[in-house]
């Protein structure tokens, strides 16, 4: 309560004792002392018991995808609250709004749940939080405003797509070996069905099953042999040197996730060099290799938060690979190829290493084919959900 009002307040007391002899304006005065008294320790009994905590949610939020965000405000006390303000802030990146308010009351001892959306808008790493707390007892004499660390971080991963048929290669022979790190599929040997996913092979649909059970199902394949893979991202400034330079990135770096995806479903291992930054050090981003799900998590998350590098040149990655084992499949995600760089991939075919290029950016020639050297060349191109990797 202002200064100003208290001593309104002492003046009408002192006023009431010494001069006012009425007992029905007394009685108004009392009860009017009273309740400004009543506020006053209401206030202080909201401020002391309300608490406000942000419910455990995903850190983790997929391109496309939504999620939801709870704040539950707690009520220590055996007294209720009413007309608690509550205002939550949020990315706009993530959110419709940049501030969430919500006004509610919480009964005595009780809790309550004040929920918003998230959406997963673009790639990146984006906050939520912090939370005020805003209480104004009835008279509108007291009131206070009290912010709480709420603070949580999200984490939107790059969207992902199917790639139908992504054309895998490996030096290694095809065989019979069961192996528990697959790449191909052997038709002869049919180790079950599943349903069918848009993208899948008409060629695998089993058509007496499907006929019974009135929907498509596929057939699955025992595995053979395989190799490791490598995805080279070529992020370089100098190559995404495009008016939409944002765009491409974005596309070139959907690509490697989808990537990722396919051969994480195959249970191959897999790791991920880049001459992109995730934190601005200017150095490459090398990952080792792996096949298990915190691994594939862990190099989404380097894809959420990966930018073009503005120094790193895309030749200057093969120093890395140097001393990789024979049979590696490497792939090249990328926006053009010099020819320094180019020299790198035929010394990798050399040395026994199979090598695909995955374009992904806004030029298309036919110079840029290198099937008659040994390498498989694509364009991506999306459709809908899917992006189909078509030969250059």
């Amino acid at each position: 309560m202002s200064k100003g009002r208290a001593v309104i307040l002492f003046v009408l007391i002192a006023a009431d004792f010494l001069f006012i002899n009425y007992p029905g304006v007394k009685i108004i005065l009392y009860a009017g002392v009273l309740l400004i008294l009543f506020s006053r320790v209401y206030t202080m009994i909201v401020k002391a018991n309300i608490s406000i905590e942000r419910k455990s949610m995903n850190s983790i939020l997929f391109t496309g995808l939504n999620d939801e965000s709870v704040l539950t405000a707690a009520n220590k006390s055996i007294i209720p609250f009413h007309a608690l303000l509550i205002s939550d802030y949020a990315d706009l990146r993530v959110s419709d709004k940049q501030s969430h308010i919500f006004l509610g009351s919480v009964g005595g001892g009780e809790k309550k749940d004040f929920t918003f959306t998230l959406y997963g808008r673009k790639r990146g790493k984006y906050s939520i939080g912090p939370t005020r707390v805003t209480f104004t007892d009835c008279l509108g004499l007291f009131s206070f405003m009290e912010e709480i660390k709420t603070v949580r971080d999200v984490i939107v991963l790059p969207r992902i797509y199917k790639i139908p048929q992504p054309g895998f290669k490996s030096l290694q022979p095809q065989g019979v070996i069961k192996n528990s790190v697959p790449i191909y599929e052997d038709p002869s040997i049919i180790t079950g069905v599943r349903e069918y996913e848009n993208g899948d092979d008409i060629k695998k649909i089993n058509w007496k099953i499907s006929a019974r059970h009135s929907r498509f199902y596929i057939n699955t394949y025992q595995h053979s042999i395989s190799s490791n893979s490598m995805v080279l991202l070529n992020l370089s400034d100098r190559d995404l040197d495009y008016r939409e330079k944002e765009f491409y990135a974005g596309r070139l770096i959907e690509v490697c996730a989808s990537l990722f995806n396919e051969l994480y479903a195959i249970k191959q291992s897999f790791s991920l060099v880049s001459n992109g930054s995730r934190d601005g050090s200017g150095q490459a981003l090398i990952t080792p290799s792996g096949k298990s799900e915190n691994h594939f998590i862990s190099i989404l998350t380097d894809l959420a938060l990966i930018e073009p590098g503005k120094d790193i040149p895309l030749s200057s990655l093969f120093g890395s690979l140097k001393s990789i084992r024979w049979g590696l499949s490497v792939y090249l995600i990328t926006t053009r190829i010099d020819k320094e760089s180019l020299s790198f991939l035929m010394d990798l075919r050399r040395r026994g290493h199979s090598v695909s290029i995955i374009y992904a950016g806004p030029e298309l020639r036919i110079d840029m084919s290198f099937w008659n050297i040994g390498f498989q060349t694509f364009y991506a191109e999306w459709k809908d959900d899917l992006i189909n990797l078509n030969r250059l």
